[in-house]
């Protein structure tokens, strides 16, 4: 099928090359919570609440390889991912989810939505989720706050106070389908993959605050958030981009 000819193309909102899926995580506890709140901090992770209570993280960054009119520079080429490749444009999920005037499959939250959710959970003296509203309930909540987001492009450069790097450990890649995913997040601007230094430590994706390629000295002198707690150190580790993973495929 020719670019041109494609449904992508006629699609206004380009939300599959603009929401760069991260992990899901579900909120059980008072824990679950400030994890959520923390992930805002890092600018462009934006959160998404499913009606089944799934939280989705994205990094809100456009795919470096679509062009101003909606292009696929890697569109049916050797380099295109098998990810995108595979994904149908004719019932796409994105299209609809993130719709600005659909809200009944997700919710996009900012840090200011995310804390008037709370209004809509009950906490036990545990400080377990006792009870949530309707999710009609939950709309209204977060309807009240228009979202403040900038486009990644246009917002300023992240200032001292905000973290330099987010980390996101995948595990090792060892399947080919493993790398297909490392080839697809790394199309996307300042995300690369951080590999295990001599220390065994896990393997990771790193994702930069300015989406620049950071060095060591931004590293040291940055914050590093690790949702995980898996005490990832980059600083050990050396990053790999689309470009060098590419030519480590000889595409």
């Amino acid at each position: 099928m020719e670019w041109f000819d494609s449904p992508c193309y006629r699609c206004e909102s380009a939300a599959c090359c603009s929401h760069l899926p991260l992990f899901s995580f579900t909120i059980d506890d008072r824990r679950d919570w400030e994890k959520g709140a923390s992930l805002l901090r890092f600018p462009d992770i934006r959160l998404g609440l499913r009606s089944d209570g799934e939280f989705r993280v994205y990094l809100g960054r456009t795919c470096a390889f679509l062009t101003g009119d909606r292009r696929c520079l890697n569109h049916d080429t050797p380099r295109q991912s098998k990810i995108c490749m595979g994904y149908s444009p004719h019932t796409c999920w994105y299209k609809r989810a993130f719709h600005p005037q659909n809200t009944d499959l997700l919710i996009l939250l900012d840090s200011v939505r995310f804390a008037a959710l709370e209004k809509g959970i009950t906490w036990n003296e545990a400080g377990e989720v006792d009870r949530v509203a309707d999710w009609e309930v939950l709309k209204e909540l977060t309807a009240a706050h228009p979202l403040d987001i900038k486009p990644f492009r246009e917002r300023e450069r992240a200032v001292t106070d905000t973290p330099t790097a987010l980390l996101m450990p995948p595990g090792k890649p060892e399947k080919r389908e493993h790398w297909d995913l490392v080839r697809f997040r790394l199309g996307f601007p300042g995300v690369f993959l951080s590999r295990a230094g001599e220390d065994g430590e896990p393997w990771a994706f790193l994702i930069s605050s300015d989406g620049e390629v950071p060095s060591g000295d931004d590293l040291a002198t940055g914050v590093i958030m690790d949702p995980f707690a898996t005490g990832n150190n980059p600083l050990k580790s050396s990053l790999l981009t689309w470009e060098g993973l590419n030519r480590r495929e000889g595409i």
